[in-house]
């Protein structure tokens, strides 16, 4: 990625002569004068300069884009993390689970998690995704379908989670109820 963007910067810097006299003579019928002409020959010159220069600020935008600088950010990788929760979900990794739980509440909501091995998670959908005001902190309604191979019955497990957001450690669950459906 350097070499090219280098290498644009090399073709610009040889063809800047017949760029400059491109633009000024589409420009030769304004009045602009002698000074006038001399100073939007630098423009042109260093408009370019700073365009290609200015892709070594992308490495920047991109990490305050993904440790959730604005609220819209946080929202998008509240996306993220609840797709990879329900992924997790799905294949009854209690080993991964533990990541998207907050610390001093691990223990607490990886019990709530634990089923026997005989009971597999069919689907998990999203239904609800609400943001407090400041979108700190989020109100997640997930619905689970469980089938037990013990008794053959599917059974709907409906997750009202709270998550919360630190820019150190990104969206953690820190709270979880169970409502059982039939």
């Amino acid at each position: 990625m350097i070499a090219y963007r280098l290498s644009l910067v090399g073709v610009f810097l040889v063809s800047r002569n017949y760029y400059l006299n491109f633009v000024i003579v589409n420009l030769s019928n304004v009045k602009l004068g002698a000074k006038g002409l001399s100073i939007l020959k630098y423009l042109l010159f260093l408009l370019p300069c700073f365009l290609v220069t200015s892709c070594i600020f992308v490495p920047f935008v991109e990490s305050v884009r993904d440790i959730g600088a604005t609220p819209s950010h946080r929202m998008a990788l509240m996306n993220e993390t609840l797709k990879d929760f329900k992924q997790t979900l799905s294949w009854s990794d209690n080993n991964r689970l533990g990541k998207f739980i907050r610390e001093d509440k691990f223990r607490e909501i990886i019990d709530k998690f634990e089923v026997d091995k005989d009971t597999k998670v069919i689907d998990a959908k999203i239904e609800r995704v609400e943001y407090a005001n400041d979108v700190y902190e989020a109100d997640v309604e997930l619905l689970m379908r469980r089938y037990s191979l013990n008794t053959l019955v599917v059974k709907e497990i409906e997750l009202n989670q709270k998550w919360s957001f630190s820019l150190t450690d990104g969206w953690k669950l820190f709270d979880v109820v169970f409502k059982e459906e039939q």
